[in-house]
């Protein structure tokens, strides 16, 4: 199954089967986010480009996986050899399943960024994620890079593309959430992301782990508002969030309008309140 998003109407769900050919000059973007480490469990449809926002992995900070991770940094390791010293890490597995899907898919190009549960790509940082991605064929986007611009053989067009791990560190507690959460990979405050995405003047997509605030399921006070200016900004065709989970309705408040009128905002997790599998990669063509 996938979840079809044609243009700003109601999204779609279907059959990988069923899902109508792409016209020629577009690009078929696939984005998922929040696979925590399930990503086993999903099927995505054939594409241009495939983009994850964040949350490959799963209570990362708090596992075996982020000691060793911490000794290996102690000791001077890098990307490059964090390949061969410590080859099982729950990343690597997800960024080997993400590089898999790219070949047997067919896309162009894959695009990914961390998420609040990735604690190995901002402990690393930056440039030694964007190595270690590289590695895998997989394009990093962060804060402090400048838009990447992506050709797509296929429509014959570039696509410019932007995105930051970001989340809005917990600050309110509710029923669904009685403490505050150990994972904050990348979590950072309003004034803080509006610094460090103030760069962005133009991209045709952007993705933030994150959601905007009171959009994609966004809710007041655990989401950054400042996502909400860098889209009235920005004014990009294409937003991609993820982070807040899904609940029973697989369309509720998955899609919605940009501020400028003229693009769209998809949240593509895949996981449900509790951390399961729950939901559909999202299509869209461009």
């Amino acid at each position: 199954m996938a979840m079809l998003v044609a243009g700003q109407g109601e999204p779609q769900l279907m059959p990988i089967a069923s899902l109508p050919p792409k016209a020629a000059d577009r690009v078929r973007v696939v984005a998922i986010s929040d696979t925590h480490l399930l990503h086993g469990k999903l099927v995505l449809p054939e594409g241009d480009l495939l983009v994850h926002a964040g949350d490959m992995c799963y209570e990362e900070s708090r596992s075996l996986d982020a000691e060793r991770v911490e000794a290996f940094l102690t000791s001077g390791g890098t990307a490059t050899t964090i390949l061969s010293e410590l080859p099982t890490l729950d990343i690597l597995e997800s960024l080997r399943w993400i590089q898999g899907q790219v070949r047997e898919r067919g896309f162009e190009h894959a695009v990914i960024v961390g998420g609040n549960h990735d604690f190995t790509l901002d402990r690393l940082g930056a440039p030694e994620s964007t190595a270690l991605c590289d590695a895998f064929g997989l394009e990093y986007l962060h804060d402090g890079q400048q838009p990447v611009s992506l050709h797509f053989e296929s429509a014959g067009r570039d696509l410019t593309v932007w995105g930051s791990g970001a989340s809005l560190g917990n600050t309110v507690l509710d029923k669904e959430r009685a403490i505050k959460s150990g994972n904050t990979a990348f979590q950072t405050d309003d004034a803080t992301f509006a610094r460090s995405s103030s760069h962005v003047c133009k991209a045709d997509i952007i993705v933030v782990h994150g959601p905007p605030r009171e959009m994609l399921m966004g809710k007041k006070g655990k989401a950054l508002e400042a996502v909400n200016a860098l889209l009235s900004r920005v004014q990009p065709e294409l937003f991609i969030c993820g982070h807040a989970h899904n609940g029973r309705d697989l369309t509720k408040d998955r899609v919605a309008a940009l501020p400028d009128g003229r693009g769209i905002g998809i949240n593509a997790c895949v996981s449900s309140t509790y951390n399961s599998i729950y939901g559909y990669p999202i299509v869209v063509d461009l």
